[in-house]
């Protein structure tokens, strides 16, 4: 099964897609993730920061998974999230 990226997508230089990931429409691939087999990143979708995604994995459209986060108590440091398979 082939891995198969949208032409608008955007897949940073580093990132690391497993054979049978879906990348869609206008979705963005941080240098630092790592996705695994048959996962699937729908459109408008962002992965990035230190990430590690197992197999079999959806993410929905317009979700912000992995990158820095919203909470205004957060004060730095390195962050990485890991998820397993089929979520």
């Amino acid at each position: 099964m082939a891995t198969d990226v949208h032409p608008s997508a955007i897949i940073e230089q580093g990132a690391e897609l497993d054979e049978g990931v879906s990348v869609g429409a206008y979705a963005y691939i941080g240098a630092q993730v790592k996705i695994g087999k048959g996962t699937v990143v729908m459109h408008h979708a962002t992965v990035d920061g230190v990430t590690t995604m197992g197999e079999s994995n959806e993410v929905h459209p317009y979700a912000y998974v992995g990158g820095k986060t919203h909470d205004l108590k957060y004060r730095g440091g390195v962050h990485r999230l890991q998820i397993g398979a089929h979520n």
